[in-house]
């Protein structure tokens, strides 16, 4: 998708690719991202990105294409994912005194609400892998991580509107001559 796409290369081996990016856990974040799978997909299970405080996480995969989120067992959304396409994931509206968040697949919320492994294993961090044998390579591309303000801004009283009197003309060829 761009020069910056991050590839978890298919291996053999034991170990499974494995990326971390930091990510302080807080009630005000989304995780938002783009994702790819070659087509020759493996049953074993894909995590794009698992995030969590010292004592929860926000745990999914993506299995034979399946999207699953685990909050004390392994639960099938319905929603597919389809090989050699982009899809954008978003996890967002952590609660993490619940604890709970809601999982964006394509732009839709397919989960809401979702609770929690109770891990401290990913705590401030974003980790993305892949199954201990990966057939085939899964790409991540537009990593964002969106921090809102719980307080927005205000504004003061605007005033009336000023109008602005018209004096001679303006010349569009030199607009420095009036």
């Amino acid at each position: 998708m761009g020069r910056n796409t991050v590839c978890a290369i298919q291996n053999t081996l034991v170990t499974r690719p494995v990326a971390h990016i930091p990510i302080a856990h807080s009630d005000n974040i989304a995780i938002r991202f783009r994702w790819q799978q070659d087509s020759d997909y493996n049953p074993n299970s894909l995590y794009p990105c698992l995030h969590g405080d010292d004592t929860n996480a926000a745990y999914w995969k993506i299995l034979n294409a399946d999207i699953f989120y685990y909050d004390g067992a392994w639960r099938d959304t319905g929603h597919n994912t389809s090989a050699d396409t982009w899809h954008l994931f978003e996890m967002r509206n952590f609660v993490w005194a619940t604890p709970s968040w809601d999982l964006v697949f394509d732009g839709a919320v397919i989960a809401a609400g979702i609770g929690v492994n109770p891990t401290g294993l990913y705590e401030d961090i974003g980790e993305t892998s892949g199954g201990s044998a990966l057939d085939g390579d899964q790409w991540l591309d537009n990593f964002l991580i969106r921090n809102f303000t719980t307080t927005e801004p205000t504004w003061g009283a605007w005033g009336s509107e000023e109008k602005i009197p018209r004096h001679g003309f303006v010349n569009f060829q030199n607009p420095g001559i009036v």
